[in-house]
């Protein structure tokens, strides 16, 4: 559903249970406000309009990163996703590796 969003919605009510996140097909332009999310396994948020990789430190247990189709010209902010097995980067513009946490 195309509902022009530009930020995430408060999330904190669910912060401590919710396994997967899809905001895709809206205009985000930022990955912030998803806090402390200790539970969360999945983050889809593809074709927005993102331009950094950031806000993820709480998402300790993340394991699926759908970024495809944004903004995003570096790879960043991702040394804390230990547990991260699947990202999805392409139609972004990519242009570097910033201590992505890929290396």
């Amino acid at each position: 559903v195309h509902n022009a969003l530009r930020i995430l919605p408060p999330l904190h009510a669910v912060a401590g249970t919710l396994t997967k996140l899809e905001i895709s097909h809206q205009l985000l332009v930022h990955m912030r406000g998803l806090g402390e999310m200790p539970a969360l396994r999945e983050l889809i948020l593809n074709n927005n309009a993102i331009a950094r990789i950031e806000g993820l430190q709480g998402c300790h247990r993340l394991e699926r990163l759908w970024l495809f189709s944004n903004r995003i010209s570096h790879i960043e902010n991702l040394a804390p996703l230990g547990d991260l097995r699947e990202l999805w980067l392409q139609d972004n513009g990519i242009v570097t590796l910033i201590g992505g946490g890929l290396e």
